[in-house]
């Protein structure tokens, strides 16, 4: 059967529609071939970078010292790490903390420092059942100890000073031989005067705060025993020196503690006795638990 010509014409023009449809469509996909998912094949197949980084293998609080047992060296590809990733610890200083940091996180200039400060020879763990402690206190968390009037001074004895270890109301603390004689003077003056109240307050990141500059100046014969203690060395007695304000004592403390002179003997008595009363409590309930294991 003879088609019509207006039939061939539309069935012919009808082809070439697709004709020019499926060449559109080859050249639409090749531009997208070659500009877009080919780069990706080929970043893809190129060789991954990897550097080795250290690792933390346990939690990390802001402020605690990292030493070698909590880090593992890993390799990691290079894109996965911070740019100021670090592959080495520091032997001559301690690495500490700036924030607090996870398990699995990766060590980096930006979050660690290096403490500096030199292990004292007259360091000693002392201690503390007369501190008023913080409802939420743990082991390793970094605090000052203070002391508050009765008219509402408030000085700071010791400053950026790591709690070694927490058992009921004992706080254990590292001091140096100054600071332990520090302590006692601001204890003794606690006792003197009931309405006053020693405690502790938290740093809310140690690692990346300045230690506080302690304002509390201790009694004058305490202060000519650190002139002439042999444990303190020259470096500290100049540093307790330098940081005792002067007028301070004359001004601010000595009239709240002589207001108690006429019992000031009753009250560290009773004070020293019930020290000594709560620390052989706790040494007693610290044995019995022992029996139990």
């Amino acid at each position: 059967m003879v088609s019509n010509p207006m039939q061939r014409k539309v069935r012919n023009s009808f082809l070439l529609g697709i004709l020019v449809m499926l060449i559109i469509t080859l050249v639409i996909g090749a531009i997208v071939f070659f500009m877009v998912i080919k780069p990706r094949m080929d970043s893809q197949e190129e060789e991954v970078t990897y550097v080795k980084v250290y690792q933390l293998k346990t939690d990390v609080r802001s402020g605690d010292e990292i030493t070698y047992n909590m880090v593992e060296l890993v390799d990691l590809p290079s894109t996965s790490v911070p740019s100021d990733a670090i592959n080495s610890l520091n032997t001559d200083s301690a690495t500490i903390a700036r924030v607090d940091l996870g398990r699995g996180a990766i060590l980096s200039s930006g979050v660690i420092a290096a403490d500096e400060q030199e292990l004292d020879d007259s360091l000693r763990t002392v201690e503390y059942n007369m501190i008023t402690l913080p409802t939420i206190l743990e082991p390793g968390e970094t605090v000052d100890v203070r002391i508050t009037f009765a008219n509402g001074q408030d000085l700071i004895i010791l400053s950026k000073k790591r709690v070694e270890d927490i058992y009921g109301n004992t706080v254990l603390l590292n001091l140096t031989e100054g600071e332990i004689l520090m302590m006692n003077s601001a204890i003794v003056e606690a006792y003197i005067m009931p309405t006053s109240n020693l405690y502790i307050t938290k740093y809310t990141q140690a690692g990346d705060q300045t230690a506080a500059t302690p304002t509390y100046v201790p009694t004058t014969e305490v202060q000519n025993l650190i002139a002439v203690n042999a444990n303190i060395t020259a470096e500290a007695r100049q540093n307790f020196t330098n940081r005792f304000i002067p007028g301070m004592r004359d001004y601010y403390i000595n009239p709240q503690v002589n207001q108690y002179s006429e019992e000031a003997k009753y009250n560290i008595e009773t004070g020293i006795q019930e020290q000594i009363e709560a620390a052989r409590s706790a040494r007693e309930e610290y044995l019995s638990g022992l029996e139990g294991y």
